[in-house]
């Protein structure tokens, strides 16, 4: 989460154009850095304090959030803090209303909000060991009005989330006037700095707009480094091996957010091209589910001393079997009607689906069982091969069903 000070002392052009509008570039700048599988979310604080922009993996749409920024008066940077967390754990009861306003806003509130839903146990954990998500605040000033900052910090550290702080402006302070008002321009560095420090984050100072810009490229690096989905690559690295040892033409697509399932945080589709009908057709997809079935099945993890914790679970559908044969047939028929692959005969194993040729003599899949010919015959026929075809099933040696496809041309 982004949380930006949009005070009215963020018009001061000490820091050149002005420390907005260096506020502003180095926020796009830092959503380059960041990897697109990453969700990003805005909020913005002065007076009072607004989600901008709710987390999403839609970069577009976070630009035109920074690029829209209307600056106020006040700075409520603890209220920022807590509507940050309260966008991270919607089902941990946060209500800012209430915090500053106390608890006689509920006499008031929306039937909606008396009947909302207890808020879940919640037990502290070690601060900065939440690794799915950190807050990024950005302030010119010191706490005018809101939530008290270093109460809004214990509760980020109690739920392990790190605040990472950059400190833009003057800590010696000074006044300017604008537009007949007097605004107070000091920077509350020693508040800042134990933010980051109780919550296990970093805090650093930006005097000029470079500093600023690299400030944030240093921070979006470091969350990259941090947030790798490594075993899902290992598991869509295991598909692709079998298509390019097939030597067929296929392409990784990356699935945008509104194709994803309800389950899936990432998703990945192989897709082979069928020449016979000019399309792309899946064969494989690899989808990384979070916590989400973890937290229905109660699947948990404990690393030493740490609290247990939900496993993130993966799914790989592995090769369609039907949709690579077509593939296998498609690639390579000639213009004759012959189906020539590796200039020999092409054998699948019913128990691995591993493919060699007859010279290769062991199947490339392990030891076979001997389970599933007839039924894997059956699915062929049924999706269209017939055994009349030029890739007709041939018969059955051992374990295995051979698929005569044809033999080298002769001189």
């Amino acid at each position: 989460m982004l949380a930006i000070d949009v005070s009215l002392s963020m018009r001061v052009r000490d820091v050149k154009p002005t420390r907005m509008v260096a506020a502003q570039e180095a926020a796009r700048a830092f959503l380059q850095e960041v990897p697109r599988n990453i969700q990003v979310g805005i909020v913005t604080f002065a007076g009072s304090t607004q989600v901008a922009q709710q987390a999403t993996l839609d970069r577009p749409s976070l630009i035109e959030a920074i690029d829209r920024i209307q600056m106020q008066m006040g700075t409520a940077i603890g209220s920022a803090i807590v509507l940050c967390l309260a966008e991270l754990f919607p089902d941990h009861g946060l209500d800012l209303g209430e915090m500053t306003f106390g608890s006689s806003r509920r006499k008031t509130a929306g039937w909606d909000e008396r009947e909302r839903v207890r808020p879940k146990p919640f037990t502290p954990v070690a601060p900065g060991s939440y690794d799915s998500a950190a807050i990024i605040l950005l302030s010119d000033g010191r706490r005018t009005t809101g939530v008290d900052t270093l109460q809004a910090a214990k509760m980020a550290a109690d739920r392990g989330v790190r605040v990472h702080v950059v400190g833009l402006g003057t800590p010696d302070g000074h006044l300017a006037e604008g537009d007949g008002m007097a605004i107070y321009l000091q920077l509350d560095e020693p508040t800042l700095r134990e933010v980051a420090r109780m919550t296990g984050g970093e805090y650093h100072h930006a005097g000029t707009a470079e500093d600023l810009r690299s400030v944030y490229q240093t921070l979006g690096s470091r969350l990259q480094t941090q947030t790798r989905n490594t075993e899902l690559t290992g598991l869509l690295a295991d598909a692709e091996d079998v298509l390019k040892g097939l030597e067929l033409p296929y392409r990784v697509v990356q699935m945008c957010t509104g194709d994803l399932s309800f389950s899936a945080m990432a998703k990945f589709d192989l897709e082979l091209w069928a020449p016979g009908c000019a399309e792309w057709l899946e064969v494989s997809s690899c989808s990384n589910f979070g916590d989400f079935q973890a937290r229905r099945a109660r699947i948990r993890f404990k690393e030493g001393k740490d609290k247990a914790r939900f496993v993130h679970t993966l799914n790989g559908s592995g090769l369609a079997l039907p949709r690579t044969l077509i593939g296998i047939l498609e690639t390579y028929q000639r213009a004759d009607g012959r189906i020539v692959v590796q200039e020999g005969r092409f054998m699948l194993c019913a128990a691995h689906g591993a493919s060699y040729t007859l010279d290769d003599g062991a199947c490339a899949g392990g030891p076979c069982n001997g389970a599933g010919l007839e039924r894997v015959a059956r699915q062929l026929v049924a999706h269209g091969l017939s055994p009349r075809t030029p890739a007709a099933i041939m018969g059955v040696r051992g374990t295995e069903f051979i698929v005569q496809v044809a033999e080298p041309a002769k001189k």
